[in-house]
């Protein structure tokens, strides 16, 4: 403002100017110079001698230089490259910069102390003034690029396993798919990569998939055996794990799994169980053959040789001696015919006691066990819980009389006992039978190892209690007897 007057009176002149625009370019330089001293990424640019011209903060660090060291020095100080290369790498460079087209890619650099690094370079090209500059927008990517060669060579080694070994996000989609999935599944991995895991693999889980997902992120992982479907339509079985990795970089994560294919052992044990089942029905069918001819055979001595040896001791007896010799001849032969009936009896009851045909499974018990005591010298008794009358198939009580016997022979054989006890109980829907004796007992560990005798008394016990669907237990201990647990169907299996 100037100050001007005319006669009377005195004036103001001034002059206003808008600088509004002037101001807002000055704090768009203020945020621009802001931003670019506080970015992460390096940020630079030369001139076209390929002299620095500016360097910013992240710069500077990212190449271990000081504030401002840079300024003035060539670009070149900072590239790893041998001459020759370089020469050739500036070349393809500036070819793209001058037909007015950014370059991006990345470059091998060398920081102040010698040590070098990759990093990813943006290059514009800048007009200003007259002059063209290059600015470059660096991000170190060292840590990137040994991740990448990390996991490269996981991806190598895991491609060495001959397990299906896939990872996937948590949406099911697959990230990675190594060679053992081309082999077992048919799909490659640039097939695979990329899509839904259920798509490719159409999986039938044991249970609810939903339920075993709920499990899977609770505990971090789950193993179990799974079907997969093949490219070709085939299914097979696998061994399943799973494993989940929580991302360290907010991202869902990734869930690891190993699938190793058990088709071929569950064939062989399902064609193994099948044979044993046949092997199991055919045992029980050659039990049943021999207990029916051992019935025919004691029925054959008691009836027929019993009665013709019966009707030979009546005729005997109705014979009249003549003299001493006759008299003593006829006395010697009755006696000798009474013992080979004993043994008649004895055999007819071996094969098949009638007792158990006639009367039941107690009557026959109390038998067998009175004729073994009297052989072994030793006391028993007998107790039970379970009626005459009571419900068994007959399977079950044969086979529970064979085990008694058997067990009965070996302690009137082996056990030196001077007491014997025998129990048949009923528990729920089962014969319970228990032998204990108070005799020397044995090594069980060694008759089941073969290296004593009596284990194949021991597997005819254990095979009979099996093929009529029970269980069979034994405890033995060196000088304090032997105590045997038969568990028995009430019906037959």
């Amino acid at each position: 403002m100037t100050p001007g007057s005319t006669p009377g009176s005195s004036r103001l002149h001034g002059a206003v100017v808008d600088i509004t625009r002037r101001l807002q370019q000055e704090t768009a330089l203020a945020v621009q110079a802001h931003v670019l001293e506080h970015i992460g990424q390096g940020v630079n640019y030369v001139d076209e001698s390929g002299l620095i011209r500016y360097t910013n903060p992240a710069f500077d660090t990212m190449f271990g230089y000081g504030a401002g060291e840079l300024i003035g020095k060539p670009v070149a100080i900072l590239n790893a490259l041998e001459p020759a290369a370089n020469e050739r790498f500036v070349e393809r460079v500036m070819a793209t910069l001058k037909s007015g087209h950014n370059w991006s890619g990345e470059v091998s650099n060398r920081r102040k102390d010698g040590s070098q690094f990759l990093s990813s370079v943006t290059l514009t090209p800048v007009r200003f003034q007259g002059s063209t500059y290059f600015v470059s927008l660096h991000a170190d990517i060292s840590r990137q690029k040994e991740t990448e060669v990390e996991l490269q060579t996981q991806a190598a080694m895991l491609n060495l396993a001959h397990d299906a070994i896939l990872v996937r996000d948590p949406d099911g989609t697959v990230i990675f798919w190594n060679r053992g999935c081309a082999e077992l599944y048919g799909h490659h991995s640039d097939q695979a990569v990329g899509r839904k895991k259920q798509e490719l693999l159409r999986t039938e889980f044991p249970r609810p998939r939903l339920e075993i997902e709920a499990e899977f992120y609770r505990t971090g992982h789950w193993e179990g055996e799974l079907i997969h479907s093949c490219s070709d339509g085939r299914k097979v079985i696998v061994a399943s794990r799973w494993a989940f990795r929580d991302s360290r970089n907010g991202s869902p994560g990734m869930i690891l799994e190993i699938n190793r294919d058990i088709t071929h052992r569950r064939q062989a044990e399902e064609s193994l169980r099948r044979a044993h089942a046949d092997l199991s029905g055919l045992s029980r069918r050659m039990i049943t053959l021999q207990e029916e001819e051992r019935r025919r055979l004691a029925r054959e001595l008691h009836d027929e040789i019993g009665q013709a040896l019966t009707a030979v001791r009546l005729n005997l007896a109705a014979m009249t001696a003549t003299d001493e010799r006759t008299r003593h001849l006829r006395s010697e032969t009755a006696m000798l015919l009474e013992g080979l009936m004993d043994q008649v009896r004895t055999l007819s009851f071996s094969l098949r006691p009638t007792v158990l045909d006639d009367l039941g499974l107690i009557p026959a018990l109390r038998t067998v066990l009175s004729l073994h005591a009297g052989r072994g010298g030793f006391q028993a008794d007998f107790a039970t819980t379970f009626r005459v009358d009571d419900p068994v198939s007959p399977d079950t009580a044969t086979a529970c009389f064979r085990i008694a016997q058997e067990a009965l022979t070996n302690i009137a054989r082996h056990a030196s006992a001077s007491q014997v006890h025998v129990q048949l109980l009923q528990d729920d829907h089962r014969l319970m039978l228990v032998i204990e004796d108070n005799g020397c007992g044995f090594r069980a560990a060694e008759v089941a190892a073969g290296e004593v005798s009596g284990r194949l008394g021991l597997t005819g016990m254990e095979e009979r209690a099996r093929l009529a669907g029970g269980e069979f237990r034994l405890q033995s201990t060196v000088g304090r007897g032997t105590e045997i647990r038969v568990a028995l169907p009430l019906l037959a299996v």
